[in-house]
């Protein structure tokens, strides 16, 4: 492996979960344990409307969790060596997309959206690519700090 291809900086960057499996088990059993003695009443008294709003409010809570776990699969590798910025992002579904940029002539840009918010882009030759757009505004300052140090540091290298 030759010092071209050395990595001066790498990051594998992907969406924060709080909501574990087995954190999700303890709420669909709660809702479950919790609905359970009012769908029984509901339905002995003859309001089969009930239990069918409480079957459908669990599937919906089910599906959103599936629907947010699998966008959690989602995964940004940022790889810099003195010749090249790759940029690889991995899809929930699989699909993969590169990006490559000369590290001379690539920008971070850290722009403030809203109060308290901001956007992570690289920019080249009229190209721009955002990334980070799952991390928190101070990760994605911390990315932008550490990948503009690791720049700094190719740039200086290559004069």
């Amino acid at each position: 492996m030759g010092e071209a291809n050395v990595p001066l900086f790498h990051a594998d960057l992907w969406p924060h979960r709080s909501l574990k499996p087995s954190g999700a088990a303890v709420v669909f059993g709660l809702y479950a344990l919790l609905a359970t003695p009012i769908v029984i009443k509901a339905a002995i008294h003859g309001f089969w409307p009930i239990p069918l709003l409480m079957g459908l409010t669990l599937a919906g809570m089910l599906a959103a969790y599936l629907i947010n776990r699998r966008g959690g699969r989602m995964l940004e590798r940022l790889e810099l060596t003195p010749r090249a910025l790759r940029v690889e992002r991995r899809m929930p579904g699989g699909a993969v997309q590169r990006w490559r940029f000369t590290p001379g002539w690539v920008r971070v840009a850290l722009a403030e959206r809203r109060a308290g918010d901001n956007r992570l882009t690289l920019t080249e030759s009229g190209r721009r690519l955002e990334v980070g757009g799952f991390l928190s505004p101070d990760e994605r300052r911390e990315v932008a700090d550490a990948l503009n140090d690791a720049l700094t540091k190719a740039r200086s290298a290559a004069l």
